[in-house]
């Protein structure tokens, strides 16, 4: 008999940890405390991206991304005025100008750049300052 079995591909929802290369740019972790996570961060600075892995709306006024690029050569701050993050939802917030006309729920920052480098660190603190979750990236640039 055969018992080589045909693969079957997992069901969305349950694909398991997901694995993005963007540019040449490698996730090194994500450090989550509830449920707004930073899900992404592109390479050449264009935007960050926050999700809700929870089943309510998160609003976003007065919490604040700090990203730290190479060690300190580049602080970069943002705190949201609004914004609000649908459970099991991403919101992008752009760099200026680089938002996308069809992107009209996204969020455009005042900055033209979320800042570039070999190590950035993101973090996203609540309102009260307190860490609610981290994104390291390492990117090698050839």
């Amino acid at each position: 008999s055969n018992s080589a079995r045909q693969y079957v591909p997992p069901k969305p929802g349950n694909a398991g940890p997901r694995v993005k290369l963007v540019a040449n740019a490698q996730d090194s972790g994500r450090a989550v405390q509830g449920p707004l996570f930073i899900e992404e961060c592109s390479a050449d600075g264009r935007y960050i991206e926050v999700g809700n892995g929870g089943n309510k709306p998160e609003q976003l006024s007065k919490w604040r991304v700090i990203r730290n690029i190479d060690n300190g050569k580049l602080m970069v701050r943002y705190t949201f005025s609004d914004g609000t993050v649908e459970p099991n939802r991403t919101l992008k917030v752009w760099a200026r100008g680089h938002r996308p006309e069809s992107a009209k729920r996204d969020i455009e920052c005042p900055y033209v750049s979320w800042g570039v480098g070999e190590y950035i660190e993101s973090v996203l603190y609540n309102p009260n300052g307190e860490e609610r979750a981290r994104h390291t990236q390492r990117t090698a640039y050839q």
